[in-house]
């Protein structure tokens, strides 16, 4: 018991001198640590219907099923390349929908760049 409470004091004299000190937060508290863990903890169900609005190649698919169990998605793509990739990646756990999501409907010019995660419907 001696041994670990002087490893205790070592550790905690290293995280201070570091400017840094280890916190303990219990589980279900939103915490600041994980984006994921705490929006989990936020919307406070496990199938929340999600809107992936220029869903590329499903990032936002992906860390959204890492936090949820069921999540509903609907995930927008413009880019028909792109759109490729994510119905690949992601068509049997989301609908995938190839058009852009705005307010209005009208027809616009895609600006596509070598990296495809830059596409955008605004003007350069």
């Amino acid at each position: 018991m001696v041994m670990r409470e002087f490893a205790r004091g070592v550790f905690q004299a290293l995280l201070r001198k570091l400017n840094r000190q280890l916190v303990y937060i219990p589980p279900d508290v939103i915490g600041g640590i994980s984006v994921g863990e705490d929006i989990r903890l936020m919307i406070g169900k496990q199938s929340p219907v999600c809107l992936d609005v220029g869903a590329n190649e499903g990032q936002t698919i992906s860390f959204l099923r890492k936090y949820f169990d069921r999540p509903e998605i609907h995930a927008f793509e413009p880019s028909s390349e792109e759109f490729s990739v994510l119905a690949g990646k992601h068509g049997d756990v989301a609908r995938i929908y190839n058009i852009a999501l705005g307010d209005r409907a009208e027809t616009r010019q895609l600006s596509k760049f070598e990296l495809p995660v830059m596409n955008s419907l605004l003007p350069m």
